[in-house]
């Protein structure tokens, strides 16, 4: 069960956006008090919705995973977030990817009942960013497929265009652009023909 605080974070997001979800989070984890798990989980939601920049994705990562070092199976969701997050903020500044870190994200990611795709996505986008498409095709391919069988229709389209652009890399045209026909059908579908020519 998540605390009220933790999902007022998410809410405060949808209404106003980043600096309402990171003011939510502060009073997520002036809640929490001295309870590391609940600290560590709000800094979490704080790196996932109110966030604004790499440093402030940094300092709640790391602040998370100092909380859960060692007790990470306790709030996998939270630590593997973290991870992933770390791992992706470090390839986007230029340090190169991190795929001891993504690895074990995904690791967490998996031990949970509720896991449909999180880190699994992250990891896909930064083997096609070291040129590792193959493992990149893979991850893309079980990520739609997860989507698929959870019903996530909405954010199967931009998988749907992620892995188009990786079936590119690989030379792969036609496949490209059998996915990109998918996610226009899609997106037409679900958010509407203003949605639609995204190809």
């Amino acid at each position: 069960r998540v605390p009220v605080p933790l999902v007022g974070v998410e809410l405060a997001h949808l209404v106003g956006g980043r600096p309402a979800a990171r003011e939510a989070g502060e009073i997520a984890l002036a809640a929490a008090g001295g309870d590391s798990i609940l600290r560590a989980r709000a800094h979490a939601a704080i790196l996932a919705w109110g966030a604004e920049d790499t440093r402030e994705e940094r300092q709640h990562a790391a602040a998370t995973l100092e909380l859960l070092a060692g007790r990470e199976e306790e709030a996998p969701e939270a630590a593997g977030d973290a991870l992933a997050i770390l791992a992706d903020s470090r390839l986007a500044s230029g340090e190169g990817p991190a795929f001891d870190l993504l690895e074990r994200a995904l690791e967490l990611d998996r031990s949970r009942p509720d896991f449909v795709v999180g880190s699994l996505e992250i990891l896909a986008g930064n083997l096609r960013t070291a040129d590792r498409i193959e493992e990149s095709r893979a991850c893309w391919r079980e990520s739609l497929a997860r989507l698929e069988r959870s019903g996530y229709e909405s954010r199967r389209v931009s998988t749907l265009v992620q892995s188009a652009f990786t079936e590119l890399l690989a030379g792969d045209h036609r496949r490209a652009g059998d996915l990109l026909d998918i996610a226009d059908r899609l997106a037409e579908g679900t958010l509407g023909p203003h949605a639609a020519g995204i190809t």
